[in-house]
């Protein structure tokens, strides 16, 4: 489901990694309702790189969904008047076009977004990297101010059944005549922004219904929520590989019904109630 689910967040604004770009020292500016933005210098450029960090009260899956849908990016996406794809290259990657709203005289600008998909290799977290692109034959929309620079990192990182750790990075130069220090009062704002609106979209009983079940989610990436739910309170490793990949056990993970403390004690018992050591191996009673 994971890989399915990175295509969706075609529709996503926010801005991804800028590893090369600096390595300076983050600066924290403030901490609101359990959001924490900060920003950072950026080699070569007047404007500053933006974080912010919160927590979502969701599966990881139901914040996906939020993301994935276009239709209600101005509901979820600070200053966003509108935004459609353009094309789907592949399951983890697609073009977008968003248009952003900026305040009277300054015209409303726009951007064509290339968004990439991807699972950490070892840790339960889906990662978007995205950039802006100039498409060869794109055409220009009349009224319009091009963005010139839009990077940025997405990161949705679970931390149980309903809870996700969302952070948000962003770099941009907004074109035309924009000043830094005027682009900054605003970029200031918007991490805590999304992060509030994320949390209030994600709350909703359309988007609740993606929680899913094990067929349709990525069984890799399943694995790896459950190893961190079992570390919580299984040292032995051996065990952990043989439970991870018990569908019994993937059920009990994802039931809509059960809390996230309910999930782990009804798999510690089941653990121990259906499994049993032999030699060096555990094997199902």
């Amino acid at each position: 489901m994971i890989k399915k689910l990175c295509t969706v967040l075609v529709s996503m604004l926010f801005f991804s990694t800028l590893a090369a770009h600096s390595a300076s020292t983050w600066e924290k500016h403030y901490t609101k309702k359990g959001i924490t933005v900060s920003s950072r210098p950026v080699k070569l450029s007047d404007f500053r790189e933006f974080m912010g960090t919160g927590i979502i009260n969701a599966p990881l899956e139901v914040v996906i969904a939020v993301l994935q849908d276009v239709k209600a990016m101005p509901h979820w996406l600070p200053d966003c008047k509108g935004a459609k794809i353009l094309r789907q290259d592949d399951k983890n990657s697609a073009v977008s076009q968003v248009i952003i709203d900026f305040p009277v005289p300054l015209s409303d600008r726009y951007m064509i977004v290339l968004s990439r998909g991807s699972i950490d290799p070892k840790k339960p977290v889906v990662n978007i990297k995205m950039k802006n692109i100039n498409e060869k034959g794109g055409k220009e929309v009349k009224g319009l101010v091009r963005m010139p620079l839009y990077r940025g990192t997405y990161q949705l990182e679970y931390l149980s059944r309903r809870k996700t750790r969302v952070t948000y990075r962003m770099h941009l130069h907004p074109g035309g005549s924009v000043v830094a220090w005027m682009a900054h009062i605003t970029m200031k704002k918007n991490p805590y922004r999304f992060l509030m609106k994320l949390r209030e979209m994600s709350q909703k009983k359309k988007y609740m219904a993606m929680m899913h079940t094990p067929e349709t989610l990525d069984a890799e990436f399943l694995a790896k929520i459950l190893t961190v739910i079992f570390r919580k309170k299984l040292s032995d490793e051996a065990l952990i590989r043989v439970l991870v990949q018990d569908r019994k056990v993937q059920r009990i993970c994802l039931s809509k019904e059960l809390t996230d403390q309910k999930i782990e004690q009804t798999l510690l018992e089941y653990a121990t109630k259906h499994y049993h050591q032999v030699g060096k191996r555990w094997r199902k009673k």
